[in-house]
């Protein structure tokens, strides 16, 4: 008997410990599902060890069969059932073809990323001038690793904060080349410490916005995974674009609601008014770019937001997206890697016009 009750009051305990942290950690990782679900399950079957009648379970899970009764069965019925991914499959079904416009939107932009020097390039130190441009030529080369070599050499030569956070800016950039989201996001974030340190609004902003595409960048196969990424991203431009002003720093204000749109665009939706949202905030986004991008001016900043927002504006049916579409392919030297795939979405939706 007194068993009985330390495994039932070991099962409420933990069911109300999970009911918390469900609350406090609404987007859990793989791993926490992981070990949140095991500990509900020891607890669920902690419960129904006091609960009178029996309940009998068998068949094959991962191709092991399994035949169990009473509290073992309870356990093995909470850990294999999993009620937010049957419910994540019926949205998917009732949005199917919400699904598919998402399937449909293509980025063509390159995500700029945000470069912070200053003054390596033109540094009164010989030696970290030397450095840095050696490193810059490497860099330009694709040579990321003799680059990343010189950049770390000037972290040690240079004292102002400023610099230091520049030169982490520079090896960030070459492991966010190399796909490094991981690695960059190290180095950008640690700009971000020496930029706030030097009170450096420009490094700031270059820090956050660098750091938020690593976030964009970050594929997952994980639903709730690519949401957090994209919605961390979606933050951390925003914190960009409030020293990035279109006064001050027009071009960079361009560069980063370009980049905001194409967060906007890839967020997950679980709803078709979700996703209404979403497209909505993206047009913006795209539109309040093309104020500072214009064709002559800025050609490759307007052929990546022109692209961008034709794209968002065919999945609504807005025949606008046609004139924007055609607008990017006429620059279409700036997408060598998806103007043909342009080339076929103009076709597709744009043969009347």
């Amino acid at each position: 008997m007194t068993n009985i009750i330390l495994v039932s009051l070991f099962g409420v305990i933990f069911i109300i410990t999970l009911l918390i942290i469900a609350i406090k950690i609404p987007e859990p990782t793989p791993f926490q599902i992981f070990i949140f679900r095991t500990i509900l399950a020891l607890a669920a079957a902690g419960i129904a060890a006091i609960l009178p009648g029996f309940l009998e379970i068998s068949g094959k899970i991962l191709e092991i069969t399994i035949r169990a009764g009473g509290a073992i069965a309870v356990f093995v019925l909470v850990y294999k059932f999993n009620p937010p991914k049957l419910l994540h499959t019926k949205i998917d079904k009732e949005d199917h073809q919400t699904k598919e416009l998402n399937d449909l939107t293509i980025n063509f932009t390159t995500i700029n990323v945000y470069n912070f020097l200053d003054g390596l390039p033109e540094s009164k130190d010989s030696k970290i001038k030397k450095l840095f441009n050696d490193g810059h030529n490497y860099f330009v080369k694709e040579q990321y690793a003799l680059a990343i070599e010189k950049f770390k050499r000037i972290l040690g030569h240079e004292k102002d904060p400023s610099g230091i956070s520049a030169a982490n800016i520079q090896i960030g950039h070459c492991y966010y080349n190399q796909k490094s989201y991981l690695k960059a996001a190290e180095y950008f974030g640690a700009g971000l410490h020496l930029a706030k340190q030097a009170c450096d609004s420009e490094g700031i902003a270059a820090s956050y916005g660098n750091i938020a595409l690593t976030y964009l960048q970050r594929t997952s196969s994980d639903i709730s995974v690519r949401s957090h990424n994209i919605c961390k991203a979606v933050e951390l431009l925003l914190k960009t674009l409030k020293y990035f002003s279109i006064d001050e720093y027009p071009v960079d204000y361009a560069m980063t609601q370009n980049n905001l749109g194409t967060a906007y665009t890839d967020l997950p939706s679980a709803t078709s008014d979700e996703r209404a949202e979403n497209v909505r905030k993206a047009i913006k986004c795209y539109q309040a770019a093309l104020e500072i991008y214009k064709k002559d001016e800025y050609s490759q900043g307007y052929c990546f937001a022109a692209a961008n927002l034709g794209m968002i504006l065919i999945e609504i049916n807005d025949k606008r997206g046609c004139y924007f579409l055609k607008e990017a392919y006429s620059l279409c030297e700036y997408l060598p890697d998806q103007g043909k795939g342009l080339e076929e979405i103009i076709q597709e939706n744009c043969h009347s016009d």
